[in-house]
C-alpha cells in the first residue's frame, strides 16, 4: 500500500502501477528528471517517493517523446526587472484561444500567473465581445483575491485576514483589456487595478504567461497522448494539468513550487492518481440498475483530477458523459483511457479498445482510420458513448454497418469551396447541406 492509505476512503485496495518511480512520472503529468527529483525533495522522508537511483533508472517514456517534441530554444530578451514582494502585487495575463470548445461551448482562457509565487490562474469564456469579457475578468480578479485568503501570510498575519486584492497587470496590448470602459472599471473599485501594457510584438516581455502556458499545454498533451485522451474532452485534461503545474516545482522559486512559496508546505500528494486511469466508485442501492442491494456495489469510472478544495476525486462517467465528485473509490491505474486499455499498450491494442474512427465536430465527415491527414485531423472526438448512455462496443455486426456507410459518402473535409458571385450564406448551406450557423463559427 503506499503512502496515502489513511486518506483513501474506499476499503478496497488500489491495483497500482508496480514501478513506483514510473507510477509517480504517470501521476505528476510526467515532469522532467531535475524537476521530479525537486519535487521529491518537498515531501516528508518516510513518505512513499521514488529514490534518486531509482528516477535515474526510468527507461524510455512514449509520452514525453510524443508530447514534448518542440523546436530549438529561442533567445531570452527580456530585461532584467524587479520581482514583485508579495502576492498579487503584479499579475501577467494572456489569452489563448482553443480550436474545440469545452463542455459549455466556450473557445477563450484567460491565463493568470502571479509575479511573486508564480500561482497560475485560469478562466474560460465564451468571447471577446464585452459582455462575457467582463464577466469574465471580474471572476478572475474575485478568484486570485479569495485564494489569497487561504495562504499562509493571510492566515498568519495580523490585519491580513482579508487577503491581497490584485494591484496591477501586465498584459500584451489585449484590447478587451485596455478598452476605456474596463480601465475606467478597474480604477473605480476599493483596490485601484492598475494595467502594464508591454511593446507592441515584443513576445518576449511576456515571458513569464506564455512559458506558464506552454508548460500547461505541454502537461496537457502528456496526459491526453499518454491515455489516448478525446479531443471533445480536452478541459478536463488542462485543468488537472494547471492543478500540477501549481504543485510541481519552479524554476523561478529556487525549485519550490507555487504551492510551497504561499502556503509554506509541500502539496499533499497522497490522493492523486494516474490520470485517466479506471476507478470503481460505491453506488448506493436506490441508484442501482435494479435498486436492489444484490447489485454489484462499485461501478466503473474515470479519474479525471482533484476537486478545487476538500476530499474526494473527480470522476468522469463514460455513459453519462457527466464529471461528479465522489468520495468512496477504489482505483485500478494499469487500465487508462476510456473504454480502460493496458498502460503503455501498442498503438494497434489502444485502437482496438478505444476505437479508431474519430468524429469531427460539427456535420463535417470524420478522417480516415489510418490516421493518414494532417496535423489538425486529428483533433476529433473519439466514439465513446453516444447521447443515449449506451456503450458503442457494441456488436461487429452495426459496427461493419456504419463502417460500409461512411466509406459510401463523400469525404469533404478540408475542401475549399469558393463562392459564386450572388452567393449567399443561406444558398451555400443549402447547396452543402450545412447549417448556416456552422458555415458562421467555422469561418473566423
Amino acid at each position: 500500500p503506499d503512502g496515502g492509505r489513511a486518506y483513501r476512503m474506499g476499503k478496497l485496495p488500489d491495483k497500482q502501477i508496480p514501478d513506483l518511480a514510473r507510477r509517480w512520472h504517470w501521476r505528476l503529468g510526467h515532469p522532467g528528471i531535475s524537476k521530479f527529483k525537486a519535487a521529491l525533495k518537498e515531501q516528508p522522508d518516510d513518505s512513499d517517493k521514488p529514490t534518486t537511483e531509482q528516477i535515474k533508472a526510468l527507461d524510455f517514456c512514449r509520452t514525453c517523446a510524443r508530447s514534448k517534441l518542440e523546436q530549438g530554444p529561442h533567445g531570452r530578451t527580456q530585461d532584467v526587472r524587479e520581482r514583485a514582494r508579495f502576492q498579487n502585487a503584479l499579475l501577467h495575463v494572456d489569452t489563448c484561444f482553443r480550436r474545440y470548445p469545452d463542455g459549455e461551448g466556450r473557445h477563450m482562457i484567460m491565463v493568470c500567473v502571479d509575479d511573486y509565487s508564480r500561482w497560475a490562474t485560469c478562466e474560460f469564456y465564451s468571447s471577446r465581445k464585452k459582455a462575457p469579457f467582463q464577466a469574465m475578468l471580474a471572476r478572475l480578479e474575485g478568484r486570485v483575491h479569495a485564494h489569497s485568503r487561504q495562504c499562509y501570510e493571510a492566515l498568519n498575519t495580523p490585519g491580513l485576514h482579508n487577503g491581497r486584492p490584485p494591484l496591477c497587470m501586465r498584459t500584451d496590448g489585449e484590447g478587451s483589456i485596455l478598452c476605456q470602459e474596463n480601465v475606467d472599471r478597474q480604477l473605480a473599485k476599493r483596490e485601484p487595478i492598475d494595467l502594464e501594457c508591454i511593446t507592441a510584438g515584443a513576445k518576449g516581455h511576456a515571458g513569464v504567461v506564455e512559458r506558464c502556458h506552454r508548460t500547461i499545454i505541454q502537461i496537457t498533451r502528456s496526459l491526453m497522448a499518454a491515455v489516448s485522451w478525446p479531443m471533445s474532452l480536452w478541459s478536463l485534461a488542462w485543468k488537472h494539468a494547471l492543478w500540477l503545474y501549481n504543485r510541481l516545482p519552479h524554476p523561478a522559486n529556487n525549485q519550490r513550487s507555487p504551492y510551497y512559496v504561499l502556503h509554506r508546505k509541500p502539496p499533499d500528494w497522497s490522493r492523486v492518481r494516474t490520470f485517466g486511469c479506471t476507478c470503481y466508485v460505491y453506488v448506493s442501492h436506490p441508484h442501482r440498475v435494479d435498486k436492489s442491494k444484490l447489485n454489484a456495489s462499485g461501478e466503473r469510472r474515470v479519474y479525471v483530477g482533484q476537486p478545487p478544495s476538500g476530499s474526494g476525486w473527480l470522476v468522469y462517467n463514460v455513459k453519462t458523459k457527466r464529471v461528479t465528485r465522489v468520495y468512496s473509490c477504489t482505483f485500478e491505474e494499469t487500465l487508462v483511457g476510456l473504454q480502460g486499455h493496458p498502460i503503455d499498450s501498442p498503438p494497434a491494442i489502444v485502437e482496438q479498445i478505444e476505437g479508431a474512427v474519430n468524429h469531427h465536430f460539427g456535420s463535417a465527415p470524420g478522417g480516415e482510420a489510418d490516421g493518414s491527414g494532417n496535423e489538425e485531423d486529428e483533433d476529433h472526438e473519439e466514439p465513446t458513448a453516444n447521447d443515449s448512455g449506451e456503450d458503442v462496443s457494441g456488436s461487429s455486426t452495426s459496427q461493419e454497418d456504419e463502417a460500409s456507410a461512411d466509406d459510401d459518402e463523400e469525404d469533404r473535409w478540408n475542401t475549399i469551396f469558393k463562392s459564386k458571385k450572388g452567393d449567399t450564406i443561406r444558398s451555400i448551406a443549402a447547396e452543402l447541406n450545412i447549417p448556416v450557423a456552422e458555415i458562421q463559427a467555422k469561418n473566423y
